[in-house]
Protein backbone atom coordinates (compact mmCIF):
# COMPACT_ATOMS: atom_id res chain seq x y z
CA UNK A 1 0.00 0.00 0.00
CA UNK A 2 1.84 3.08 -1.27
CA UNK A 3 0.62 6.29 0.35
CA UNK A 4 0.93 9.82 -0.99
CA UNK A 5 0.31 12.75 1.36
CA UNK A 6 -0.76 16.10 -0.08
CA UNK A 7 0.29 18.97 2.19
CA UNK A 8 -1.09 22.50 1.92
CA UNK A 9 1.13 24.03 4.63
CA UNK A 10 4.32 22.84 6.34
CA UNK A 11 2.76 22.71 9.81
CA UNK A 12 -0.04 20.25 8.97
CA UNK A 13 1.58 16.94 8.15
CA UNK A 14 0.35 13.34 8.45
CA UNK A 15 1.46 12.95 12.09
CA UNK A 16 0.01 9.65 13.35
CA UNK A 17 -1.14 8.65 9.86
CA UNK A 18 2.55 8.34 9.01
CA UNK A 19 3.14 6.34 12.18
CA UNK A 20 0.27 4.00 11.30
CA UNK A 21 1.70 3.51 7.82
CA UNK A 22 5.20 2.85 9.14
CA UNK A 23 3.90 0.21 11.54
CA UNK A 24 2.31 -1.66 8.63
CA UNK A 25 5.23 -1.33 6.25
CA UNK A 26 3.44 1.10 3.92
CA UNK A 27 5.79 3.59 2.22
CA UNK A 28 4.77 7.25 2.48
CA UNK A 29 5.71 10.04 0.07
CA UNK A 30 4.86 13.71 0.61
CA UNK A 31 3.77 16.15 -2.09
CA UNK A 32 4.22 19.68 -0.75
CA UNK A 33 1.83 21.71 -2.86
CA UNK A 34 2.72 24.92 -0.99
CA UNK A 35 6.31 24.56 -2.25
CA UNK A 36 5.31 24.05 -5.86
CA UNK A 37 5.41 20.24 -5.98
CA UNK A 38 3.38 18.71 -8.78
CA UNK A 39 0.80 16.02 -7.88
CA UNK A 40 2.08 12.49 -8.45
CA UNK A 41 1.07 10.21 -11.28
CA UNK A 42 -1.89 7.96 -10.50
CA UNK A 43 0.19 4.80 -10.83
CA UNK A 44 2.62 6.04 -8.16
CA UNK A 45 0.28 5.55 -5.17
CA UNK A 46 -2.58 3.42 -3.84
CA UNK A 47 -3.90 5.74 -1.13
CA UNK A 48 -4.05 9.51 -1.12
CA UNK A 49 -4.10 11.44 2.17
CA UNK A 50 -5.11 15.10 1.83
CA UNK A 51 -4.17 17.25 4.81
CA UNK A 52 -5.75 20.56 5.83
CA UNK A 53 -4.60 24.14 6.11
CA UNK A 54 -5.84 27.68 6.75
CA UNK A 55 -7.09 28.07 3.18
CA UNK A 56 -10.65 27.32 2.16
CA UNK A 57 -11.44 25.02 -0.72
CA UNK A 58 -12.55 27.98 -2.86
CA UNK A 59 -9.49 30.20 -2.18
CA UNK A 60 -7.98 29.77 -5.63
CA UNK A 61 -7.29 33.48 -6.01
CA UNK A 62 -4.88 33.28 -3.07
CA UNK A 63 -3.62 29.77 -3.83
CA UNK A 64 -3.69 29.22 -7.62
CA UNK A 65 -2.40 25.66 -7.31
CA UNK A 66 -5.73 24.63 -5.77
CA UNK A 67 -7.28 24.41 -9.25
CA UNK A 68 -4.74 21.82 -10.40
CA UNK A 69 -5.12 19.93 -7.12
CA UNK A 70 -8.90 19.64 -7.57
CA UNK A 71 -8.47 18.28 -11.08
CA UNK A 72 -5.97 15.76 -9.75
CA UNK A 73 -8.37 14.71 -6.98
CA UNK A 74 -11.12 14.19 -9.54
CA UNK A 75 -8.83 11.86 -11.49
CA UNK A 76 -7.74 9.97 -8.38
CA UNK A 77 -11.30 9.39 -7.21
CA UNK A 78 -12.39 8.47 -10.73
CA UNK A 79 -9.63 5.86 -10.82
CA UNK A 80 -10.95 4.28 -7.62
CA UNK A 81 -8.02 5.31 -5.43
CA UNK A 82 -8.52 5.32 -1.69
CA UNK A 83 -8.68 8.94 -0.52
CA UNK A 84 -8.58 10.19 3.07
CA UNK A 85 -9.36 13.87 3.53
CA UNK A 86 -8.32 15.35 6.89
CA UNK A 87 -10.20 18.61 7.56
CA UNK A 88 -10.00 19.30 3.83
CA UNK A 89 -12.69 16.62 3.62
CA UNK A 90 -14.20 18.15 0.51
CA UNK A 91 -11.36 16.51 -1.38
CA UNK A 92 -13.30 13.27 -0.93
CA UNK A 93 -16.16 14.49 -3.10
CA UNK A 94 -15.32 16.50 -6.22
CA UNK A 95 -18.73 18.16 -6.64
CA UNK A 96 -18.38 19.82 -3.26
CA UNK A 97 -14.83 20.96 -3.90
CA UNK A 98 -15.95 22.36 -7.25
CA UNK A 99 -18.56 24.59 -5.64
CA UNK A 100 -21.12 22.55 -3.79
CA UNK A 101 -22.75 22.94 -0.42
CA UNK A 102 -20.10 24.46 1.83
CA UNK A 103 -20.63 26.97 4.59
CA UNK A 104 -18.58 28.80 7.19
CA UNK A 105 -20.41 28.11 10.41
CA UNK A 106 -19.41 28.13 14.04
CA UNK A 107 -15.73 27.29 14.11
CA UNK A 108 -14.39 24.69 16.46
CA UNK A 109 -10.88 24.73 17.93
CA UNK A 110 -9.68 22.49 20.72
CA UNK A 111 -10.68 19.24 22.37
CA UNK A 112 -14.37 18.40 22.00
CA UNK A 113 -16.45 15.23 22.02
CA UNK A 114 -17.65 13.49 18.87
CA UNK A 115 -20.30 10.76 18.65
CA UNK A 116 -21.00 7.95 16.22
CA UNK A 117 -23.21 9.10 13.38
CA UNK A 118 -26.40 7.49 12.18
CA UNK A 119 -24.64 5.24 9.63
CA UNK A 120 -21.58 4.21 11.62
CA UNK A 121 -22.87 0.71 12.39
CA UNK A 122 -23.23 -0.18 8.72
CA UNK A 123 -20.10 1.58 7.45
CA UNK A 124 -17.01 -0.63 6.98
CA UNK A 125 -14.69 1.96 8.54
CA UNK A 126 -17.16 3.58 10.92
CA UNK A 127 -17.95 0.33 12.70
CA UNK A 128 -14.48 0.55 14.27
CA UNK A 129 -15.31 3.76 16.15
CA UNK A 130 -16.47 3.93 19.80
CA UNK A 131 -19.82 5.47 20.74
CA UNK A 132 -18.21 8.73 21.89
CA UNK A 133 -14.70 10.08 22.37
CA UNK A 134 -12.81 13.37 22.56
CA UNK A 135 -11.10 14.49 19.35
CA UNK A 136 -8.98 17.46 18.38
CA UNK A 137 -10.64 20.08 16.17
CA UNK A 138 -9.47 23.05 14.15
CA UNK A 139 -11.97 24.02 11.50
CA UNK A 140 -14.27 26.80 10.35
CA UNK A 141 -15.91 25.47 7.21
CA UNK A 142 -18.65 22.87 7.36
CA UNK A 143 -20.26 20.82 4.60
CA UNK A 144 -23.32 18.79 3.68
CA UNK A 145 -22.88 15.06 3.14
CA UNK A 146 -22.40 13.84 -0.42
CA UNK A 147 -25.39 11.88 -1.78
CA UNK A 148 -25.13 8.27 -0.68
CA UNK A 149 -22.34 8.92 1.83
CA UNK A 150 -22.43 7.18 5.20
CA UNK A 151 -22.50 9.51 8.21
CA UNK A 152 -19.81 8.38 10.67
CA UNK A 153 -19.32 11.11 13.29
CA UNK A 154 -21.10 14.19 14.61
CA UNK A 155 -20.59 16.77 17.35
CA UNK A 156 -22.64 19.40 19.16
CA UNK A 157 -21.12 22.16 17.05
CA UNK A 158 -20.89 20.48 13.66
CA UNK A 159 -23.25 17.73 12.55
CA UNK A 160 -21.06 16.25 9.82
CA UNK A 161 -17.69 15.38 11.34
CA UNK A 162 -16.85 12.34 9.22
CA UNK A 163 -18.23 10.35 6.31
CA UNK A 164 -17.43 7.32 4.21
CA UNK A 165 -18.24 7.25 0.50
CA UNK A 166 -16.98 4.25 -1.45
CA UNK A 167 -13.18 4.25 -1.13
CA UNK A 168 -13.16 7.79 0.32
CA UNK A 169 -13.06 8.80 3.98
CA UNK A 170 -13.60 12.40 5.10
CA UNK A 171 -12.57 13.55 8.59
CA UNK A 172 -13.29 17.07 9.81
CA UNK A 173 -11.66 16.38 13.19
CA UNK A 174 -7.94 15.68 13.62
CA UNK A 175 -7.68 12.02 14.62
CA UNK A 176 -4.04 12.09 13.50
CA UNK A 177 -3.11 14.60 16.23
CA UNK A 178 0.10 14.26 18.23
CA UNK A 179 1.50 16.65 20.86
CA UNK A 180 3.93 17.94 18.23
CA UNK A 181 1.33 18.45 15.49
CA UNK A 182 -1.06 20.23 17.86
CA UNK A 183 1.71 22.49 19.18
CA UNK A 184 2.60 23.46 15.59
CA UNK A 185 -1.01 24.34 14.81
CA UNK A 186 -1.30 26.41 17.98
CA UNK A 187 1.89 28.26 17.10
CA UNK A 188 0.80 29.11 13.57
CA UNK A 189 -2.83 29.84 14.45
CA UNK A 190 -2.30 31.75 17.68
CA UNK A 191 -4.74 34.50 16.71
CA UNK A 192 -7.61 32.05 16.24
CA UNK A 193 -7.74 30.36 19.65
CA UNK A 194 -10.17 31.31 22.42
CA UNK A 195 -13.10 33.65 22.18
CA UNK A 196 -16.05 31.28 21.91
CA UNK A 197 -17.81 28.28 23.44
CA UNK A 198 -16.18 25.92 20.94
CA UNK A 199 -12.79 27.62 20.72
CA UNK A 200 -10.40 26.81 23.53
CA UNK A 201 -7.39 28.88 24.50
CA UNK A 202 -3.87 27.80 23.60
CA UNK A 203 -3.21 26.87 27.23
CA UNK A 204 -6.30 24.66 27.36
CA UNK A 205 -5.37 22.94 24.12
CA UNK A 206 -1.77 22.24 25.10
CA UNK A 207 -2.76 20.93 28.55
CA UNK A 208 -4.35 17.79 27.08
CA UNK A 209 -3.05 14.60 28.75
CA UNK A 210 -0.98 12.14 26.74
CA UNK A 211 -3.67 9.50 27.28
CA UNK A 212 -5.98 11.53 25.04
CA UNK A 213 -3.48 11.36 22.18
CA UNK A 214 -2.99 7.63 22.73
CA UNK A 215 -6.74 7.05 22.49
CA UNK A 216 -6.93 9.05 19.26
CA UNK A 217 -4.09 7.01 17.79
CA UNK A 218 -5.97 3.79 18.52
CA UNK A 219 -9.19 5.10 16.96
CA UNK A 220 -7.34 6.31 13.87
CA UNK A 221 -5.54 2.99 13.43
CA UNK A 222 -8.78 1.02 13.72
CA UNK A 223 -10.46 3.30 11.19
CA UNK A 224 -7.64 3.12 8.65
CA UNK A 225 -7.21 -0.62 9.07
CA UNK A 226 -10.86 -1.10 8.11
CA UNK A 227 -10.44 1.22 5.14
CA UNK A 228 -7.56 -0.77 3.64
CA UNK A 229 -8.94 -4.25 4.33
Amino acid sequence: MRICVLQHVPFEGPANIARWAEGRGFPVAATRLYSGDEPPLLDEFDMLVVMGGPMGVHDQALYPWLAAEKRFLDRALGAGKRVVGVVWVLSCWPKLSAGGSIGTRTGKIGWHAVRRGRDADRAPAGSALPAEFVAFHWHGDAFDLPPGALHLLESDCTRNQAFESGAALGLLCHLEATPQSVAAMVEHGAGETGGGPYSQTAAEILAAPLARYSALERHLAALLDRLVD
